[in-house]
């Protein structure tokens, strides 16, 4: 069974579309699954600075302590525990604004490191609330909630480097399986672009090619030639009927002039024949005549001979 030309455009234009539609679809999961894997990488990136951030502090929390271990009350004012308190504070508020992606590790070593912190700025505002010097347990507790808090901070760095480095990792191979997917994609598509073209040269181009050989052909004179409509679809196929049915005329018309020139030579030769004849019939029927009105008078076996050849005479006009 043989499509339409129409057919296979359209066809063709619903492939297009749907490979289009799956190279969209694909890309667009794709590129989604790389945004994911990046925006993680972000999160990572940007948890890890805050909270080097906090760690950062540490050290001037680490000064402080050993101020009171000199028993120097006057240098360590209110005013900076309190600051250095607020900012560890809104740190470790965004900290927890983005914590809704950690991990239960995660999670627990950030709750451990903000209770020990508390746990070291409540202790440190109770000694300089007090006249009472600073005791050696006290100091112990101090610098143990304060490695405590800096250890479990230390512990969610090395959780999200060794994220970070998952992430990266899963970010390059979702784009590499994105590009696979891409140019699989467009091999695909080369290939049906390929076939399209093949189906389009032998349904279209070769009947074409050969009717214009017919064509040709009919130019010569040649009304016998003949076109295969195979492989050819229906409105290719109508076309070289068309021709075909074309050509026949043509050679019909050519045979009917053909005999109308025969036909009008031959009356042309018949006329010529015909004068020709009757031109001596005339003299000889004209010269019987005269002899028997004129010199048969007196002879009837003549008379009637002459009768004869001007009977005959006549007989021959009328059938020329």
């Amino acid at each position: 069974m043989r499509h339409s030309f129409t057919t296979k455009i359209v066809v063709a234009l619903v492939g297009v579309l749907l490979i289009s539609m799956v190279g969209f679809i694909v890309a667009f999961i794709g590129a989604g699954d790389a945004s994911k894997a990046v925006n993680d990488v972000v999160r990572i990136q940007k948890m890890g600075l805050l909270i080097k951030d906090v760690t950062g502090r540490f050290e001037y929390e680490t000064e402080l302590i050993q101020y009171l271990a000199e028993d120097d009350h006057s240098k360590v004012p209110g005013e900076a525990l309190a600051k250095l308190s607020a900012q560890f504070a809104e740190t470790v508020k965004k900290i927890n604004e983005n914590a809704y992606w950690l991990r239960d590790n995660e999670s627990l070593s950030l709750r451990k490191a903000v209770e020990n912190h508390n746990q070291f700025t409540e202790l440190f505002r109770h000694i300089l609330g007090r006249e009472k010097p600073v005791t050696i347990g006290e100091m112990k507790k101090l610098r143990l909630y304060l490695e405590k808090s800096k250890v479990n901070f230390e512990e969610l760095l090395i959780s999200f480097d060794a994220r970070l480095i998952s992430d990266a990792d899963k970010t390059s191979k979702e784009l590499d399986g994105l590009g696979l997917k891409l140019v699989f994609l467009a091999l695909f598509a080369l290939s049906f672009s390929i076939v399209v073209g093949i189906i389009f040269v032998r349904s279209f181009a070769v009947p074409l090619q050969r009717l214009k050989y017919f064509v040709a052909q009919v130019g010569t004179g040649d009304f016998e030639a003949d076109v295969s409509t195979a492989r050819a679809d229906t409105e290719i196929k109508e076309l070289i009927e068309s021709f075909h049915d074309m050509a026949v005329k043509l050679k019909n018309y050519r045979n009917d002039l053909v005999r109308s020139e025969q036909l009008r030579t031959i009356e042309l030769l018949a006329a010529g024949v015909s004068h020709e004849i009757n031109n001596p019939l005339m003299i000889v029927s004209g010269n019987a005549e005269f002899i028997r009105s004129i010199k048969a008078v007196n002879d009837p076996e003549l008379q009637e001979r002459m009768t004869t050849i001007i009977d005959e005479c006549d007989r021959m006009a009328g059938i020329v």
